[in-house]
């Protein structure tokens, strides 16, 4: 079982994930007018591409800006924020999933920041995992067990290929967040490569790469 004791956890007020290097959290949680509404999670400490920080934040206009790219501190990636659960089971975080009071909240940021106005009919789901776990969960796993929440509480097609939205888990070993990427230009490669949107990839891996579908 995942010892989250201290982990701190989402609060109504939080809306938006923003991912940022990991340690520079709370820089970053100041850097965007985080105040007294603003948290931090701290991701992986074994480093890879879950050592990064979450700040959780409120929606608002700087979210856009942020997604869009056109305002704020540079960040890794924002997503809003679907769900934030114990790492214990698989099969907690799909029923997080589906019983989420988050949905219309995050529904609602994703289709401002993409200028969607037609509702999904088809998803997929994607993770992360943290590296240096003992007996973790394969990433298809955890994918899947997230599918299945999403899968039970809205009925979208699953299509790897054709998506009208995407929902990533990332899986530590204290909690399990998930959301829906808001990043501009956040797409999968064809080859397994990054996690990340490419922008991040380029700053501090060396050439330009786009995260997998996994």
């Amino acid at each position: 079982m995942a010892d989250d004791a201290d982990a701190p956890r989402p609060t109504r007020a939080h809306g938006v994930a923003v991912v940022v290097p990991g340690g520079l959290g709370a820089t970053f949680k100041d850097l965007l007018d985080g105040g007294a509404d603003g948290a931090v999670l701290a991701g992986s400490s074994h480093g890879g591409e879950a050592g990064v920080d979450f700040v959780l934040l409120p929606d608002g206009p700087r979210v856009t800006e942020m997604a869009l790219g056109t305002g704020g501190p540079p960040v890794i990636a924002v997503m809003a924020l679907l769900t934030c659960c114990a790492s214990d089971e698989l099969p907690a975080l799909g029923e997080a999933l589906e019983h989420s009071d988050r949905w219309d909240g995050a529904l609602a940021i994703w289709r401002r920041c993409g200028g969607k106005t037609e509702a999904p009919r088809a998803f997929r789901a994607t993770a992360l995992r943290e590296d240096g776990l003992e007996r973790p969960p394969k990433t298809n796993e955890i994918a899947r067990a997230a599918g299945a929440g999403v899968w039970r509480r809205w009925g979208w097609r699953v299509s790897m290929t054709a998506w009208d939205i995407e929902v990533i888990a990332v899986w530590t070993g204290s909690f399990a967040l998930c959301g829906l990427p808001l990043t501009a230009g956040w797409v999968a490669s064809k080859e397994p490569l990054r996690f990340w949107p490419a922008e991040y990839a380029a700053g501090e891996r060396g050439g330009t790469q786009l995260r997998p579908s996994v």
